[in-house]
């Protein structure tokens, strides 16, 4: 019933480094506003979307910035681990 989304922090230089891809935080956050577009078309038969993200020493401080990207996203639910 939920579908997740790995981002590791709230800005390509601190996502892209921790999950060692350029380009990975503007693909999750595309991932992302598709999925919310079909959630709108299609009505509650998608699943929920979810953050998830990983805490370390380099994105530690950033985590109230994923919040907000969570929020800026229509993303309801985010996780920490």
């Amino acid at each position: 019933d939920r579908l997740s989304i790995s981002m590791d922090g709230p800005n390509a230089e601190i996502n892209d480094e921790l999950r060692g891809v350029k380009g990975a935080f503007e693909h999750a956050l595309s991932a992302i506003r598709n999925l919310k577009t079909q959630q709108h078309e299609l009505g509650a038969t998608t699943p929920d979307l979810a953050i998830h993200c990983t805490v370390s020493a380099r994105n530690f401080s950033s985590m109230p910035e994923m919040v907000d990207v969570a929020k800026s996203v229509g993303v309801r639910t985010i996780g920490f681990q």
